[in-house]
């Protein structure tokens, strides 16, 4: 071995990095604005809350005072039907029916709900699906059906349609509620879709079980939406002049054809 001292060992110690990563900061200006926006925006909520709950207040007011009056005008509707119905059942006359006849053609040409009837008169428009003015459906005779037409009778006009009249409010007026709208029937497919199990797949047959009341009358009928028709009008000479008189209500028998017929 030599007599000279060992150098010592020298270990490398951790190396640091000079350049340490700055954590950017966010101007307190940007801070206070930041929050003043989210200040506003909970207090337009509030305002807009605050302002809805009076909305609502003030409608619920509003309905009630509507419905107290409506009571009372409905009490007062409602003795005047019940006179009339006293009055047509003990007058000796029934509604006069032609024979055979199984079908009635059934209008509402008058009556704004709320206004001109009771709410019995209206639940039964309802159920007969004519409401609206100028609203067309076909019912089959039976005792309800002619008990309910007297009723409503101040506000419809009605008679015996002949096969072209329900020929041709199918073929000009037929409509269906498809997806919430109202679509034409534009094919036999349609037709076969919905009431092919009934045996009805095109236009012919709708229209053979409407005029005949056939065994699937019914589903038929409801699968049409009412017939919506056009204000009546008169023929003078070679124009239409529009009717402005309200038409007449009650039993027209056949006449019922020429009326539809100027309205659709």
């Amino acid at each position: 071995m030599s007599g000279e001292p060992e150098t010592p060992k020298v270990f490398p110690g951790p190396v640091i990095d000079e350049e340490q990563p700055v954590i950017p900061t966010v101007p307190e200006s940007v801070l206070r604005k930041k929050k003043s926006l989210e200040t506003y925006k909970l207090n337009k909520e509030a305002r807009l809350i605050e302002i809805q709950k009076k909305k609502e207040k003030q409608r619920n007011k509003k309905i009630q005072f509507k419905r107290a009056e409506h009571i009372v005008q409905n009490f007062r509707k409602t003795n005047a039907s019940a006179k009339r119905a006293r009055r047509l059942s003990t007058d000796g006359k029934t509604l006069q029916i032609k024979e055979p006849a199984k079908l009635v053609l059934v209008v509402r040409v008058k009556g704004q709900p709320d206004r001109d009837m009771d709410d019995r008169t209206q639940r039964i428009l309802n159920s007969f699906r004519l409401t609206k003015v100028n609203f067309a459906r076909l019912l089959e005779l039976n005792d309800y059906t002619k008990k309910m037409i007297r009723i409503i009778e101040p506000f419809v006009t009605y008679g015996y349609p002949t096969k072209k009249t329900v020929q041709d409010l199918v073929y000009k007026r037929g409509m269906i509620l498809q997806d919430g709208n109202l679509v034409p029937i534009t094919s036999n497919e349609l037709i076969e879709e919905h009431l092919g199990k009934h045996d009805v797949i095109c236009l012919e047959d709708i229209i053979h079980e409407l005029f005949t009341c056939g065994e699937h009358f019914k589903e038929v009928n409801n699968f049409l939406c009412p017939f919506k028709l056009s204000p009546p009008k008169l023929i003078e000479g070679t124009r239409k002049v529009l009717v402005k008189e309200t038409p007449a209500t009650g039993n027209r028998k056949d006449e019922i054809n020429d009326f539809v017929q100027a309205m659709n």
